[in-house]
C-alpha cells in the first residue's frame, strides 16, 4: 500500500465481503490475495423506548 506506510497507517478496512445470502467468496479471495485477513464484524442495533 504506497500511501499506507508513509502515513503510518496500521489498519485498512477493506469492507465487508458479505451478501444477503452469505459470504461473497470470490471477493473474499481477492481481498486475501491483497494481504487482507478475515475478522468478525459486530453489528449493534439500538431501539428507542416508546412512552
Amino acid at each position: 500500500m504506497p500511501l499506507a506506510v508513509p502515513n503510518d497507517m496500521h489498519l485498512l478496512d477493506l469492507g465487508t465481503s458479505m451478501l444477503p445470502e452469505g459470504p461473497n467468496f470470490p471477493l473474499l479471495r481477492f481481498k486475501k490475495h491483497l494481504g487482507g485477513v478475515s475478522s468478525l464484524k459486530f453489528t449493534f442495533e439500538a431501539t428507542t423506548l416508546q412512552p
